[in-house]
């Protein structure tokens, strides 16, 4: 792809995401973002067909780029996880713009159900592998890990004390392996 069609498909959904601040999806017209892109209709409709075909391509190349982090070093090791974790979150922070954007769009056939969906794939093979946990066990597991995670990721976006992404990597890691109980306070 050229230089000129790489920069308006940037700057096209640059302009998404701002309107997707503002307002929901339904309510954004192709008209406000080719404006705010500063590029013609014709030239959006090159590109996209429509603004949720362009939505759905942000959405898809974020969790393209999150699955390739998972399945790039398939971790069989629990210091393996955790360093995985650490390049994933730190992936999602340095998208954190966007990432939160499209969270705050709860349609759970978009971004966050991709992102349930690509987890789940993982978690599952996870649980089989390592745990030998299998079947439905695995899918209830499976749903409240990824839910509890995805939550968690989207506090500490919003966050402003700005806990590294080695804390929320080890969060998760202890809450995976120990549940609540690995926070427990000595009462000795």
């Amino acid at each position: 792809m050229d230089r000129r069609k790489k920069y308006t498909r940037m700057v096209l959904k640059e302009a998404l995401i701002s309107q997707l601040k503002a307002k929901a999806i339904g309510k954004i017209t192709i008209k406000e973002l080719c404006e705010q892109a500063d590029i013609n209709r014709s030239t959006f409709y090159a590109h996209f067909n429509d603004v949720y075909d362009l939505l759905n391509q942000i959405e898809s190349e974020l969790v393209h780029d999150m699955n390739q982090a998972l399945t790039s070093h398939y971790p069989l090791q629990i210091e393996e996880v955790f360093e995985m974790l650490i390049k994933l979150l730190d992936y999602i922070k340095d998208n954190k713009n966007i990432c939160l954007t499209l969270l705050n769009e709860r349609d759970h056939d978009g971004f966050y159900g991709k992102i349930q969906s690509m987890a789940h794939d993982f978690i599952v093979r996870g649980f089989l592998e390592v745990n030998r946990i299998e079947g439905e066990l695995a899918i209830y597991l499976s749903t409240y890990t990824i839910s509890g995670c995805i939550h968690l990721i989207e506090s500490w976006l919003k966050d402003t004390a700005n806990l590294s992404s080695a804390d929320i990597a080890t969060i998760i890691m202890r809450v995976a392996q120990n549940g609540l109980a690995s926070f427990e306070q000595a009462n000795n």
